[in-house]
């Protein structure tokens, strides 16, 4: 075993305590390192849908303006590595352990979670690489996610609908005000489009109390031909992310760009329209077929996935591959995918937090007139479907069932 693959395991071997949701022990961590989030400006970025994107977006703005970036993200997808990104480039594991030996000790002490120990990881990389930028993803809500140590120029929430309610709440307004808890005194809040218009006067409620200017991206849109555009400060703006959603994505990302001073010209049009990341309606072919991946892992997330499906495919038969974690609202998801698909292939994860495909299948019993079958591991399923389905296959459900067909099919997320 590698030393890289070595430390890997050993920080996965962390996600065995769980998700400890205060920000105690990574303040103190960071104090003990010297703060190293305050070495560098920040955007913020919290919400249960889209943020990723945006972060992408954003990240891709910066950098094309000559700011030396870097971008957080989680989860990843096939390497620990795609989480740590520097002016537009994953880095190299060399890049990265040999400072996590010097944090590690601390980080130890501290007893700090998986994701803490990501989170500071990556504020260190970004001291060290002299980031002038960081974008920065929350993981989980937002008022307690260890991210919210850094002291933002602008914070972004986009869309929110529930998720993770054993950690943020039973209700949208509990589940909005943790998100929200990411917007700090006196400093800019960019609010995605919300399907829940309570959302709206919670923002502005909080928004408010903090002295926060607050900035709501509900602006008009316009589409010509096959590609999303999307209309900005007088200029249209080609969206290169596949998805009829990311045309929301794109206008918080030039409001959150504006608002920190970056002009709406050129190189911003050209950062959009080359903004990448994996695992978001990315269409790939494989023996001339189109495989489209997505990481949509809730019910609000699946019904916009399947839209833009319809969409991008309105007279070609569908075939889902799905593989959801036991977490989640997994009979919502699937009643999504049996309105579009003509077939249904539940997989088998090897993760232990993956529903059981019995149990899955069992949502759908009597509730689509398409096929639906229990199709074993991803490998067998993906490929399976390759050699003989007729139509486009689509991979969707979760970060790790999307890692796993990749895998399988030996597609590198960002092509390198």
């Amino acid at each position: 075993m590698t030393l890289r693959d070595s430390i890997v395991d050993r920080l996965f071997g962390r996600t065995a305590q769980g998700i400890k949701y205060d920000l105690d022990r990574i303040h103190l961590a960071a104090k003990q390192l010297g703060n190293p989030q305050e070495s560098f400006k920040v955007i913020h970025v919290a919400g249960t849908n889209g943020k990723g994107s945006v972060c992408a977006m954003v990240e891709s703005i910066i950098r094309h303006h000559g700011f030396k970036t870097g971008l957080f993200t989680s989860p990843h997808l096939i390497d620990f590595e795609e989480r740590f990104i520097i002016n537009g480039k994953v880095i190299s594991s060399k890049e990265w352990i040999e400072l996590y030996q010097k944090i590690e000790p601390i980080c130890l002490k501290q007893n700090l979670t998986f994701f803490e120990i990501s989170t500071l990881l990556a504020f260190t990389l970004f001291e060290h690489k002299k980031v002038e930028w960081a974008i920065v993803e929350t993981g989980l809500g937002g008022r307690l996610d260890a991210t919210n140590i850094v002291d933002p120029e602008v914070s972004i929430v986009t869309a929110i609908s529930m998720d993770h309610q054993e950690y943020l709440g039973d209700t949208i307004e509990q589940v909005a005000l943790e998100k929200l808890g990411v917007v700090k005194e006196n400093t800019p809040l960019v609010l995605g489009k919300q399907q829940n218009s309570k959302i709206y006067e919670l923002a502005q409620r909080v928004c408010h109390e903090r002295h926060a200017p607050f900035h709501c991206c509900q602006f008009e849109q316009k589409e010509t031909g096959p590609t999303n555009t999307v209309r900005f400060k007088g200029r249209n703006f080609s969206v290169s992310l596949a998805g009829t959603y990311q045309k929301d994505n794109a206008h918080c990302a030039l409001k959150a760009a504006e608002l920190v001073g970056i002009k709406m010209n050129t190189q911003t049009e050209q950062a959009i329209k080359a903004t990448f990341i994996p695992g978001r309606f990315q269409i790939v072919t494989i023996k001339s077929k189109s495989i489209v991946f997505d990481t949509a892992h809730n019910p609000a997330a699946a019904q916009h996935f399947c839209a833009s499906l319809k969409k991008r495919f309105p007279d070609t038969p569908l075939c889902f591959i799905v593989g959801i974690m036991k977490d989640k609202k997994f009979t919502e998801m699937l009643l999504e995918y049996a309105k579009v698909a003509h077939t249904i292939v539940i997989a088998a994860l090897a993760s232990k937090r993956a529903a059981q495909p019995q149990e899955l299948i069992n949502c759908l019993s009597t509730s689509t007139t398409g096929k639906v079958e229990i199709g074993g591991a991803i490998k067998q399923s993906i490929t399976k479907a390759v050699n003989d389905f007729k139509g486009v296959i689509a991979v969707t459900g979760s970060f790790i069932t999307v890692g796993e067909a990749m895998q399988a099919l030996g597609v590198k997320p960002f092509g390198n």
